[in-house]
């Protein structure tokens, strides 16, 4: 299963668009995509659609199932969102 990751230090450099991008056109090709945010601003889970339901990134960080974090976006994708 491929893995993608988009990461710098510097802000400002598209990391957000790129990876929504990604992810909603490997999403629209019929593909399983998971999107994790682990952005603290959380603008990756904003533009994919997030409620502010569940524990989130950082309960996937401190051990929370990926079942209790998972959330199913409109965008067809399934995301664990930066809450």
């Amino acid at each position: 299963m491929p893995a993608l990751t988009i990461i710098t230090q510097k802000g400002g450099t598209g990391k957000t668009v790129t990876a929504g991008s990604f992810a909603q056109a490997a999403a629209s090709t019929g593909k399983k995509v998971l999107a994790i945010d682990l952005d603290p601003q959380g603008n990756l889970s904003f533009i994919m659609g997030a409620t502010r339901s569940g524990p989130g990134s950082y309960g996937l960080l401190k051990g929370t199932s990926i079942r209790d974090t998972l959330q199913h976006t409109s965008q067809v994708v399934d995301a664990v969102f930066s809450f």
